[in-house]
């Protein structure tokens, strides 16, 4: 997988999520969702902001993007 495939995936994610807070039910391509999805819905957008938070972390050298390190000099 890619970052700009993390990213198509995360901006999906927002977009059905986005649809299902402001319904009851909708449809989207061939996906109906209910409020009773929002659930599913937040953990998918979770998982691909963080697919895409270690791209971008990988991209700038950072061998772990929930380590800093300080520096004392």
């Amino acid at each position: 997988m890619t970052q700009a495939e993390a990213q198509v995936h995360l901006d999906d994610a927002l977009a059905r999520l986005t649809a299902a807070r402001t319904a009851t039910n909708y449809s989207l391509g061939e996906v109906n969702v209910s409020r009773a999805s929002i659930d599913e819905l937040m953990r998918q957008v979770t998982y691909w902001r963080r697919q895409v938070a270690a791209f971008e972390a990988a991209a700038s050298g950072a061998l772990n993007p929930g380590v800093q390190f300080a520096s004392f000099s």
